[in-house]
């Protein structure tokens, strides 16, 4: 699996459109091959600080997905758009655990 987090910060004047071109990505990104979850938040600290994490099958599918049109706008509006550089992380997981991790270590039970 291939995790991809994107954190941005837009210029204030720029929030509308940013968000007009993050709308237009949501639901095509969500059904294209391999998607596993493509969610966009907003800072609760500073509004004008976004995140984006994308959750994808396989490198190959996350490699398609750049090619589209709509991730290939979003990066067009960027250098536009934004306060400075975005930051992208791409992480490759091997293993995802869930509460029963937290669990063993607090040995045994979550309260």
């Amino acid at each position: 699996m291939m995790v991809l987090i994107l954190r941005m910060k837009v210029r204030p004047g720029n929030r509308d459109e940013l968000l007009q071109v993050i709308r237009r990505m949501l639901e095509p990104t969500r059904v294209e091959q391999g998607c596993l979850g493509f969610r966009f938040y907003q800072d609760i600290e500073d509004g004008n600080a976004y995140t984006f994490i994308e959750e994808w099958e396989s490198r190959e599918d996350l490699e398609v997905h750049f090619l589209t049109e709509s991730y290939r706008e979003l990066l067009a509006v960027m250098d536009l758009l934004l306060a400075e550089p975005p930051q992208l992380d791409i992480h490759t997981v091997s293993q995802t655990a869930g509460i029963e991790f937290i669990e063993a270590v607090l040995g045994g039970g979550v309260s």
